[in-house]
């Protein structure tokens, strides 16, 4: 028997739906304590959806499966045990013993709320019904989770061991996402500690070690045989035809920035940019951030990637490469995107307040209640780390998402709102030196198949945009 044990604390926001809050379209999970939670069903879903991808002739043997038919010839039972995910507090104990013994934890539960739109593709404006909000659980927060592998009257062979360690070095590293809403870069984490433990049952010392385990986020001493963890690559594409890759863009802002949301610091203005709770351990509270949602991101990219493909007269291909790349629901059928965009947190204190009024076309006076005003943040060269990870795409896909890229990066596709008054223009850093020259700034991790682009080569790089300009003629 294997147990692991890990305290992970999320790196951006995290939403593991199914809570019960009816003031709330997408609320969270919480215990009975009205604490956060991961369920212990959505981790083993999770881990089996990794193990998938890395190891797929292990996913039935380690997790289990069942026919169609209910046959019990053809059945079992999955080797791995997945506790819920239990909320800690800055001590690293766990939140619900505190409240259950009568005493507060450290930090408020909020909610922490973020709102969200469906623009339609066509038109440029809200869809009908497309307003929603969700609530989130914020960075910096700690939960704990305890894995075992089991495998019941049988002995544990190598594979179904080096499965399992390799699944926990991917927690351990953090490549590993969890909760939902993960191509809006929702649900990373740090591990920020990890053992894994050996016992043999049958072993008098060990099933005594078993029977008098501690109840803790961490082993106590002599607890067991440590197994040491060893890195594993991270996931790239099988399919030596497909592109999968990591970049991370180092745009600047030119002007105002306003991404519209939940916002307490400004809140006695119209128009405010979203902030983002962070839990900071050294100073025991939240700090707040104007931020740039990883949604908001995808959702102009999306936009671009359609304006594309309708630019080339792909008009047969444009639905279904759309669908391809950012995913899609219908009934109770769906599939995920391949596009993962994280939130931009932005290094700045304040907005800037700008006033506003509308004006009559006819009279050049104001409106009747036409005044608002708005609190974009203001800063002109402020550096926007932005990352976005692509897996498993075409070269068509992979030719248009760079191409919408390259138009975010020149300033032809702004961020957020207001856009059509100057907001949201974002270009990349040295564009005046030419827009060759300034890619050189950007880290990239692109595998096509074995080969892996240096964007630091020069030719390289101008050999592989070649050959994507290439796709989008055929």
């Amino acid at each position: 028997m294997y147990i692991a044990r890990f305290i992970l604390q999320t790196k951006t926001p995290l939403h593991c739906g199914g809570g019960s809050d009816p003031s709330l379209d997408q609320p969270v999970n919480r215990d009975s304590y009205g604490l956060w939670r991961i369920q212990g069903s959505s981790v083993a879903g999770i881990l089996r959806s990794y193990i998938k991808d890395a190891e797929p002739e292990l996913e039935d043997i380690l997790f289990g499966h069942q026919n169609r038919n209910f046959s019990s010839l053809d059945q079992s039972a999955s080797l791995v045990w997945c506790s819920d995910a239990s909320l800690l507090d800055f001590d690293d104990d766990f939140a619900f013993k505190k409240i259950a013994s009568g005493k507060d934890i450290g930090f408020g539960v909020g909610p922490f709320v973020r709102d969200h739109v469906n623009i339609d593709l066509e038109k440029g404006t809200a869809t009908d019904g497309g307003k929603y909000d969700e609530e989130i659980v914020p960075p910096g927060v700690k939960f704990a989770i305890e894995l075992k592998l089991d495998g019941w009257n049988e002995e544990l062979n190598a594979d179904k061991s080096d499965a399992f360690l390799k699944l926990c070095s991917a927690i351990k590293q953090g490549l590993i996402t969890f909760g939902g809403k993960t191509v809006s870069g929702y649900g990373k984490v740090v591990c920020t500690y990890a053992e894994v433990k050996e016992l043999n049952l049958k072993n008098k010392d060990d099933l005594e070690t078993y029977l008098n385990l501690s109840y803790a986020p961490k082993f106590s001493d002599n607890e067991g045989h440590s197994v040491e963890l060893l890195k594993v690559e991270d996931l790239t594409s099988k399919d030596d035809s497909l592109y999968t890759g990591k970049l991370i863009l180092p745009l600047v802002s030119n002007g105002p920035i306003l991404v519209g949301g939940t916002n307490t610091k400004d809140s006695e203005v119209d128009m405010v940019c979203l902030m983002t709770p962070i839990l900071d351990e050294k100073k025991k509270d939240y700090i707040y951030k104007y931020t740039i949602p990883g949604s908001s991101l995808r959702g102009v990219i999306r936009h671009r990637v359609f304006d594309i493909l309708k630019a080339l007269n792909k008009d047969n291909e444009q639905n279904d490469e759309l669908n391809s790349i950012f995913g899609s629901v219908s009934g109770k059928n769906g599939s995920a995107g391949h596009i993962k965009c994280s939130d931009i947190y932005l290094d700045v204190d304040k907005a800037q307040h700008v006033q506003h009024v509308a004006i009559d076309r006819f009279t050049g006076g104001a409106i009747d209640g036409a005044l608002f005003d708005e609190a974009p943040v203001w800063e002109s060269g402020l550096l926007l780390k932005t990352e976005i990870e692509f897996t498993a795409l075409t070269a068509l896909q992979t030719a248009v998402l760079m191409h919408a890229l390259l138009d975010i990066c020149t300033g032809d596709a702004p961020i957020g709102g207001g856009t059509n008054r100057g907001n949201g223009v974002v270009r990349i850093k040295d564009l005046d030196k030419g827009i060759l020259t300034a890619l050189q700034n950007v880290e990239a991790k692109v595998s096509h198949g074995k080969d892996h682009l240096n964007v630091k080569d020069q030719a390289q790089l101008n050999q592989w945009l070649d050959d994507l300009d290439g796709e989008l003629i055929k």
